[in-house]
């Protein structure tokens, strides 16, 4: 059992990074839908932070940047750049959520999972449990950190 699991470290250490897969079932034949690519991310870290579960993305074509939420309020950056497929997908960074202080958010109210940039570039992430949407810095000394709650109708 050690055995293995060391080889399972070590295959994801060495292979760890983003990969072309299919996983698109092979009954999967007629549908409108065309899928263009496919990659699988495998990283253990980003930025000293862990890379897991990603609930949600945006892209902001004007800078090539694509972000990244996670279920346990973490946002990452990657370089990314797309055509016809994926041409480019690099990580840049990940940082935990912060409040207006700089604070970690308390671990029940960090489940972020929905993310969008608007018509002004501004990003937002929305979070489960009491429901809240948020405007987040993404390109200063203070990303990830919150600017402001926005109001949601009950």
């Amino acid at each position: 059992m050690k055995h293995i699991f060391l080889f399972a470290l070590f295959f994801c250490v060495a292979y760890g990074g983003i990969r072309k897969v299919n996983i698109v079932p092979s009954s999967y034949t007629h549908t409108p839908i065309k899928i263009l690519d496919q990659r699988e991310l495998a990283f253990s870290h980003i930025n000293g932070v862990k890379f897991a579960e990603l609930s949600d993305v945006a892209y902001e074509a004007k800078t090539h940047t694509l972000y990244g939420v996670s279920d346990k309020g973490i946002l990452y950056c990657f370089d990314a750049k797309f055509g016809q497929t994926i041409e480019r997908l690099v990580p840049l960074r990940a940082v935990k959520l912060t409040n207006k202080k700089a604070k970690r958010f308390k671990k029940w109210k960090r489940d972020s999972e929905g993310l969008a940039l608007d018509d002004k570039g501004r990003l937002f992430i929305s979070f489960e449990g009491k429901a809240k949407v948020a405007w987040f810095h993404k390109n200063s000394h203070s990303f990830a950190r919150l600017i402001r709650k926005e109001r949601i109708p009950r």
